[in-house]
């Protein structure tokens, strides 16, 4: 399902913010908001927000959308991006001294691959068995892309929809497919049941973090460097 909507938290503080109208605006990938729910995983930049004094207002769309819109300035960031390909040249990232900083980051999040089940595709944590399997990826992942290539794979880039991916999975149209597994997991569940099964090494376990738009940054930068200070506190960590 594609649509747009937004989704305002507006929280009160006596901090002066920097931004206008003492509002963010970030986009979401519709995926973490299936029908029209709430969106999920946000709670965290919620409360990072509210210590700030800012209003943390969601634009929930398609994800390479969302990556377009933060690059271009049309939001101020794209929540949950891997810094990987080209989003490290793209956007403004939470650095530390060795790179990007995961104490301050989003979610972690893990790549899985799926088959369908009793199928004969197999990988062991770093090649795929047997070689050069046509693997199903969601357009615009970078990250899903880099990595099927780098195991041997073929990457085939269809489509955003998590359901179109796993429904040619099923159609025999790919061998595998390689999607983010909290999402893939709650559509297999719900649409295919009994006939899709997830392979145990995950084919990526990273960091996402909260981008932000280049020109954003360096006008804001000291408020979203706070920003991301106070959505590591409030980020759950194992």
């Amino acid at each position: 399902m594609r649509f747009w909507a937004a989704v305002a938290f507006v929280v009160v503080s006596g901090q002066a913010a920097a931004f206008s109208n003492n509002t963010v605006t970030v986009c979401v990938e519709d995926a973490l908001a299936p029908g029209a729910g709430r969106v999920a995983h946000v709670e965290p930049l919620q409360q990072a927000g509210r210590r700030l004094g800012l209003e943390v207002r969601l634009q929930v769309m398609p994800w390479r959308r969302c990556l377009l819109s933060a690059e271009k300035g049309l939001v101020d960031a794209a929540a949950f991006t891997a810094y990987v390909g080209e989003n490290v040249r793209r956007f403004a990232f939470p650095m530390g001294q060795e790179g990007v900083d995961p104490a301050r980051a989003m979610r972690r999040s893990r790549i899985m691959l799926y088959r369908r089940l009793g199928a004969a595709q197999d990988f062991d944590g770093t090649h795929l068995s047997p070689p050069n399997a046509t693997v199903g990826i969601r357009r615009g992942v970078v990250s899903s892309q880099l990595l099927v290539s780098r195991i041997g794979g073929r990457p085939d880039e269809g489509s955003e929809d998590f359901e179109v991916v796993l429904r040619k999975l099923l159609l025999d149209r790919s061998d595998l497919a390689a999607l983010s597994e909290i999402e893939a997991d709650r559509m297999i569940a719900e649409k295919f049941p009994g006939k899709i099964e997830k392979l145990p090494h995950p084919l990526l376990e990273q960091q996402t973090y909260l981008a932000f738009n280049h020109a954003v940054y360096q006008r804001d930068s000291g408020l979203i460097e706070r920003l991301w200070d106070e959505l590591g506190r409030a980020v759950p960590r194992k």
